[in-house]
């Protein structure tokens, strides 16, 4: 909105838009279609403790039939809706798989104590059929902004036909972003035009985006760079967390980072291999 008046800018861990549109908001399940192969990796080089699968492949089985299950018989508090929900927030970063392997260990142990104190005692995530807390409008904030941001499709047979994609598409996330919601029956409309990305003015933008980031993936950053064009670069990072920039501990992307704000001297384009 004001080019005229930035200085060097850093733009870490994208959705591709201006606003959670819809479309950003269906990217989530590509995002965690992405990052869940890590996970599935990383728990089956320790099969002997959690018992999840020794191959990724069976680790993947074990989701599935673990999601399965609580549709079919959910516990108190937890559904398979939930439980992606909750695997879904525990690709965010490697350091909650532990937590994200053992959740999985008790369900298909059918320890139904052990699940809820995971949930609710470690995780940082609402505990199921909790009282109010000051936190507990989380959602209606999210929407209340989200659904103030953008337009959103008013058919229902759109997000029909979006379920049914994203379901054959994302089978880890399922069909969850592309389902209906709030927005589509928002009366207020957006609260004011949504600004729009374009190459006009400084070439002073340093995009950031991890390769396998389950809430803003890759490809988010890459619609940023081809749509700011001339006016910006972009850093790819080997990682699977969300955040690059301080957030990240991948040492190329700190330095690159850091260079530019510092030195104010925009790199090329450039890929940064895991550092851990």
């Amino acid at each position: 909105m004001f080019p005229a008046t930035t200085d060097r800018v850093i733009i870490d861990s994208n959705l591709g838009d201006t606003a959670l549109t819809r479309a950003a908001l269906r990217r989530f399940g590509l995002g965690a279609e992405q990052a869940f192969p890590d996970f599935a990796r990383w728990a089956a080089e320790r099969h002997t403790a959690y018992g999840l699968g020794r191959t990724p492949t069976e680790v993947r089985n074990t989701y599935f039939a673990i999601g399965e299950q609580l549709d079919r018989e959910p516990i108190p508090g937890l559904d398979g809706r939930v439980f992606r929900q909750y695997v879904f927030l525990g690709l965010y970063n490697d350091t909650t798989y532990p937590l994200l392997a053992q959740l999985w260990q008790s369900l298909k142990a059918s320890d139904e104590a052990a699940a809820k104190r995971l949930m609710t005692t470690r995780s940082g995530l609402p505990a199921p059929n909790a009282q109010p807390i000051p936190s507990s409008n989380a959602f209606s904030a999210f929407l209340a902004v989200t659904c103030n941001d953008s337009d959103w499709a008013g058919s229902v047979e759109a997000y029909q036909r979006s379920v049914v994609e994203d379901r054959e598409r994302y089978p880890v996330f399922g069909a969850a972003s592309g389902n209906i919601n709030a927005c589509a029956f928002w009366s207020l409309g957006p609260s004011e035009p949504q600004v729009k990305i374009n190459d006009r003015g400084p070439a002073n933008i340093l995009i950031m985006q991890n390769r396998r980031d389950a809430a803003t993936p890759l490809q988010g950053g890459q619609i940023y760079r081809r749509e700011f064009a001339k006016r910006s670069r972009l850093v790819t990072v080997d990682d699977n967390r969300h955040g690059v920039y301080v957030y990240g501990g991948n040492a190329c992307a700190l330095i690159v980072g850091t260079a530019w704000l510092v030195d104010g001297k925009l790199p090329r384009d450039t890929d940064c291999a895991a550092s851990r």
